[in-house]
């Protein structure tokens, strides 16, 4: 054995010993935790842990080549497999960071909620009357708005050409930005979520959706790790450069004021808060209809003349959403999921979903996992 490929193992084993607690899903070396109490951006700290764990890995297997004498073609074949699979894992990072979502989703759906997630809305054409928990907004062309986590969003009424920039960013994704706003400010976002921009201010917001899509579609395509870090770097002070110039656009408009609603139309939007918070243990119209001191039919009759929808089929909406998001986004079994909902048994829930859905929770988690 060489002298070389002794210094080098001991170098390993010195490295394996001090780096041992280095792997993600264990405790990080103690010089890491460190850096979090100087302030030390999380991004760059995950950063730093992800790549010295590769570097390990790398140097195993060169080790590993020499000692068993495989072929170096093969060690270089493993050490790329593991650069292509740390270009894939930040890929995700970059894509889960913020996501540009299809309107004619959220149209297809009824309704959704921004679950812990800040969002905005740009209106470039049509109209559109929208419900944000329960207050009303007419918006046009040139309009923003903004929401900010667990907000209900349905959209009433919209125009045949409506269309628009529709964001969501996580909420740990936009945190840094937000931590520079007051307080008082971040709560009247949520008072007065949407305004009026002037030509400018639109032109503004509009080419940084388009830069930080640019930078974003190159950051998953490289294939070259320094690429791969600062493109995702890049992105992630994008994001927050975004987030800044458009609350700084925001708090210079003036607000667009909810729509008055009628008596009928309190009702309607007072059922839909409520059927979309209580769903998971209320799926009786009559617990709804009591609630507003009314009958079950004169609520019904309520609901389908403002939606076009029976009250049980936006009690099921809700109900399904609420199974698709833990299907999606958890890791609870099927089992758990249906108990989480309070159905009798994982039987009745799958036939509830495929009724609604057409196709079975696993089938749809199998889907939404390709």
């Amino acid at each position: 054995m060489s002298g070389e490929f002794q210094e080098c193992q001991l170098g390993y084993v010195t490295l394996t010993m001090r780096l041992h607690a280095s792997r993600l899903c264990g405790t990080q070396p103690h010089f890491i935790l460190q850096q979090f109490r100087h302030g030390c951006h999380p991004l760059l700290i995950f950063l730093l842990c992800y790549f010295i764990h590769v570097f390990r890995l790398m140097i195993a297997v060169f080790l590993c080549a020499e000692h068993f004498q495989v072929m170096p073609e093969l060690a270089r074949g493993i050490g790329i497999l593991l650069i292509q699979l740390l270009a894939l894992h930040i890929g995700n990072m970059v894509q889960d960071s913020y996501q540009m979502l299809d309107i004619r989703q959220l149209l297809a759906n009824h309704a959704t909620v921004s679950q812990n997630k800040y969002g905005f809305f740009l209106c470039r054409k049509g109209e559109a009357d929208i419900l944000l928990n329960n207050r009303s907004f007419h918006i046009e062309a040139g309009m923003l708005c903004l929401y900010t986590p667990y907000t209900f969003i349905h959209i009433v009424r919209h125009s045949d050409d409506i269309e628009g920039y529709l964001m969501e960013g996580e909420l740990d994704a936009i945190q840094p930005a937000l931590s520079n706003i007051p307080a008082a400010e971040r709560f009247a976002i949520r008072s007065h979520p949407c305004v009026l921009l002037d030509k400018m201010q639109y032109l503004r917001v509009e080419e940084d959706v388009e830069m930080l899509n640019r930078r974003t579609a190159l950051a998953k395509q490289s294939n070259q790790p320094s690429s791969i870090r600062l493109l995702h770097l890049l992105v992630q002070n994008l994001l927050q450069a975004f987030c800044l110039e458009v609350l700084e656009i925001y708090f210079n408009c003036a607000p667009v004021e909810e729509l008055p609603q009628s008596r009928e139309e309190r009702v309607f939007n007072h059922f839909l808060m409520s059927a979309f918070r209580n769903c998971v243990k209320e799926r009786s119209v009559t617990f709804y209809a009591k609630e507003q001191h009314l009958s079950p039919n004169y609520l019904s009759s309520i609901i389908k003349a403002q939606s076009g929808r029976t009250a049980i089929q936006w009690i099921e909406t809700f109900t399904i959403l609420q199974a698709q998001h833990s299907l999606r986004l958890t890791k609870l079994s099927i089992k758990e999921i249906a108990y989480k909902l309070h159905f009798p048994d994982q039987s009745v829930f799958g036939r509830y979903f495929k009724k609604c859905c057409g196709v079975s929770p696993s089938e749809y988690r199998n889907i939404g996992s390709k």
